[in-house]
Parts: structure tokens; C-alpha cells; sequence
């Protein structure tokens, strides 16, 4: 190792934290030292929410925070970065978000020319803090963004209609349903010994195939039978309503728009997850919705935006002309690759309702999910099925969750945020690398 590349690594290291208030607090530093506005989005007091969460304590203030780099008003191009929305997830984004913030803060400032940044972290306060990766109601945030008034561009559902809460919850979730008990255990105490849960999990890709049984669980569901003011309804659960988290950036972002002077000839949005993919590599996908006239990001974009060479199908990497980035296509997982079929996704959603606001409208959009591969899916499912078991059984017996030194929440923990130092490097490495690769784009 180099000795750049020894300080390099120092640097990755420092940018990483172990708590929410310590990610907070360093990225606020580093946007100050960049030169941006900042802006904090409020949570509403934890005394409104599920007793379960109450133990954070009311002193936390829980924000999501805001860094504005050059004129969003009028700039012709804008970087939408965003970390978080899966709680536990948000270490590695904000990680590389406070890298890139010290970055522009060491050439001396913002200079890219014609374009602005806004840099989101922590869309998941609550997530973050508790170490979980579902909202303080339990809800999976990344299948929760549906903005129904916004009839700009808006996503078509499994049947081809608008993609409402209430058409969601209309859908059959059959697959779901019949290996509900398996995924959903009511307390650690119904837990399966490791061997019994793998050979279940082994007899439930022979009788439905693994696409399928990772579309039906990680795709989502909307059950209409759900509690939805429980801390811990079935893994995946979209909800039943905007949650707040979103409903705060879309007033933001709704805001921005109609404060525009002038469109937007280019946006691209990085938003920035793990858990998904090979070990400490990353997968980057976009949803195809090249087809629909009305649609606000194509992946035609996208791979632009990442100068690659061709077009990519779902579990092909193409040849990229630039950096050794390419483009996945997210589509159903019946059909094989990486990722699966959402709806209500963050990454499309707030570039619709930029777009929507009078001031902006969107020439062109490329709306990019960076995945940093951790564990096999089916650990990862485990460790997210335990979890939500000790959740389940603390609201059932009324009484906080356990700390998150729990042998449980600390192997969820783990599942998304590995304590390894070379997975960090790399992280922290290719997220400031598909920055600078987009802005390039953006500057055109």
C-alpha cells in the first residue's frame, strides 16, 4: 500500500460512525466546511410515537439534514444524494457523503460548473438511531414513497394503474401469505435453529423458486390486515400512508421545486443502500420505465450518465467506456438478476415530485440505486426475521426494546454494516468514485 493510499484509508475510516448523533454531527461539520447551506427537517416528538422507541430518549433531536452546494435555484443540473432510507443501512451513505463534503470543502468549495447539489442524510432518523432498517412504525420506507398527488410522470401499479396504497393493498400477495409464519415469527422464542431455518428456507426455493420467493418477500407487501401501529408488522410492509419521513422531503423538495427560476436539463439522484449483492462490491440499479411517455428517469440516462458503452438486461453487466461502472435493471425476480420489482421507491419518487413543482420540470433524469453487497440474501433475511421477532415480543409485553447490544440487534447490525475495514474502504471508494462519475455528466 501506497502511502496515498495509506492516508486514504485513514481518511475512509474517519468518515464512518457507529452512531447516529456521531453520523449527524460530522456530516453537519463537513457541510460547513464545504461551504453549504444547511437545512433540518424535524421528526415529530418521540412521545407521539410506539412506546417501544420511547428509551431513545426526548432530548435526541431527530432530523433529517439537508447540504445545498451551489445555486439550486437556477443551477441547469443537479446531484440528488440521499442516505439512510433503510435506517441501518444510512452508515455507509453517510459515510460517503461526508467524504464527499470534505472533499469539495478541501479544492477550496463548490466549482462544478451548472450544477447544484443537494446532499440528504439520514432519511431514516429513526432507523439510524435504533439500528433497524424499517421506520419507527415499522414500515419499509423504500416501498412507502407513493405520492398520490402527483400526477406528473406517476408509476403504474401490478395491473397498470396509478400505484396507490389502496391498489397495492388490493393485490394478491399469495407467495407472501403462505410462508407468512416463517418469515414473521411472534417472539425470539419461535425462532429456528439455524439447520431447520435453512433447510425451510431450501424447501421454499424448490416449491416456489428463489426469484419468486424474493419477489414475494423482498418486493413488498401492503397487506390490508396489518396493524399499522405496530413497531413490527410483517418484514418488507410498505405501509398504509405517506410516512413522515417522506411526507417532510417531499414538502421540502416540493418547496425547492417551485422556487425554481428555471428547469432542470439534467438531475441525477444516487440513493445509496447495503445488503443486496456480493461482499463489499456494488451493484447499481434503475428501473426501466423507457416505455412510459409520462416517465420522469429513463435508464437511457442512467447508462449516459455512466457512459456505458450498451445496454445492460437484468443480471448482465455491460462495458462501461469510462469507469468499470454498469447499470442493472431492476425488474421481477421471477425473471432472474440481482433485484426485484418495487413500488414506492425513494430513488424515482422524489425526482417526480421535483419535476411536478411548477418551477422545475426535469429534461432529463438518471435515478440510480448504489447497493453494497454484505451477506448472502437468506443471512440477511435471518438476521432481519430475529430482529422483528425480539421487536414483536417487546411491543406485545408493552416494554422498550432491547438495547442494541442485544446478541439479535447486533447481528441485524452487522447484516448491513459490517465491522470490516476493507468492506469500509471499498464503500467509501466507490461511492466518491460514482459521484465523480455523474457530475461529469451533470457538467455536460
Amino acid at each position: 500500500m501506497s502511502a496515498l493510499d495509506g492516508m486514504k484509508s485513514v481518511m475512509a475510516g474517519e468518515d464512518f460512525s457507529s452512531t447516529w448523533l456521531e453520523a449527524r454531527a460530522k456530516f453537519r461539520e463537513a457541510a460547513s466546511a464545504a461551504g453549504a447551506r444547511l437545512a433540518a427537517l424535524k421528526y415529530e416528538p418521540l412521545d407521539t410515537l410506539p412506546a417501544v422507541w420511547r428509551s431513545l430518549g426526548p432530548d435526541v433531536p431527530l432530523t433529517i439534514d439537508i447540504a445545498l452546494l451551489g445555486d439550486e435555484l437556477s443551477a441547469p443540473a443537479m446531484l440528488l444524494h440521499t442516505s439512510g432510507v433503510h435506517g441501518v443501512e444510512g452508515f455507509a451513505g453517510s459515510a460517503i457523503q461526508v467524504g464527499f463534503l470534505r472533499d469539495v470543502a478541501a479544492r477550496g468549495g463548490w466549482h462544478r460548473r451548472g450544477v447544484c447539489a443537494v446532499v440528504v442524510h439520514g432519511i431514516n432518523a429513526h432507523g439510524m438511531a435504533q439500528m433497524r432498517r424499517w421506520n419507527e412504525r415499522g414500515v419499509d420506507l423504500n416501498r412507502n414513497f407513493l405520492i398520490e398527488d402527483v400526477t406528473v410522470g406517476t408509476l403504474p401499479g401490478p395491473d397498470g394503474a396509478r400505484a396507490t396504497f389502496s391498489a397495492l393493498a388490493a393485490q394478491p400477495h399469495a407467495v407472501y401469505r403462505q410462508i407468512y409464519d416463517f418469515v414473521n415469527p411472534q417472539s425470539p422464542a419461535a425462532l429456528l435453529a439455524p439447520l431447520r431455518f435453512y433447510a425451510l428456507a431450501a424447501l421454499a426455493v424448490v416449491r416456489h423458486g428463489f426469484g419468486a420467493l424474493k419477489q414475494a418477500i423482498a418486493g413488498g407487501n401492503y397487506l390490508p390486515d396489518e396493524t399499522p401501529s405496530s413497531a413490527a408488522p410483517a418484514l418488507f410492509f410498505g405501509g398504509r400512508e405517506l410516512e413522515q419521513s417522506h411526507r417532510l422531503l417531499a414538502q421540502f423538495m416540493r418547496r425547492l421545486g417551485e422556487r425554481r427560476v428555471a428547469p432542470l436539463r439534467r438531475v441525477v439522484h444516487v440513493d445509496v443502500h447495503t445488503g443486496l449483492g456480493p461482499w463489499g462490491k456494488d451493484t447499481l440499479l434503475a428501473i426501466d420505465r423507457d416505455a412510459d411517455p409520462s416517465a420522469v428517469s429513463r435508464v437511457s440516462d442512467a447508462r449516459d450518465a455512466l457512459h456505458e458503452r450498451a445496454p445492460s438486461r437484468s443480471g448482465e453487466r455491460s462495458s462501461p467506456r469510462a469507469c468499470d461502472f454498469a447499470l442493472e435493471v431492476s425488474a421481477d425476480s421471477r425473471a432472474g438478476g440481482t433485484a426485484y420489482a418495487l413500488y414506492g421507491t425513494l430513488v424515482e419518487g422524489l425526482v417526480q415530485v421535483l419535476h411536478a413543482a411548477a418551477g422545475a420540470r426535469v429534461e432529463r433524469a438518471a435515478c440510480i440505486v448504489q447497493e453494497f453487497g454484505t451477506e448472502h440474501a437468506l443471512a440477511v433475511l435471518e438476521a432481519l426475521r430475529a430482529e422483528r421477532a425480539l421487536v414483536k415480543q417487546a411491543e406485545m409485553a408493552g416494554e422498550p426494546v432491547p438495547s442494541a447490544n442485544h446478541p439479535l440487534r447486533r447481528r441485524l447490525r452487522l447484516a448491513f454494516f459490517p465491522d470490516d475495514d476493507e468492506w469500509r474502504r471499498a464503500v467509501h471508494a466507490r461511492g466518491q468514485l460514482l459521484i465523480e462519475q455523474v457530475c461529469g455528466w451533470l457538467e455536460l
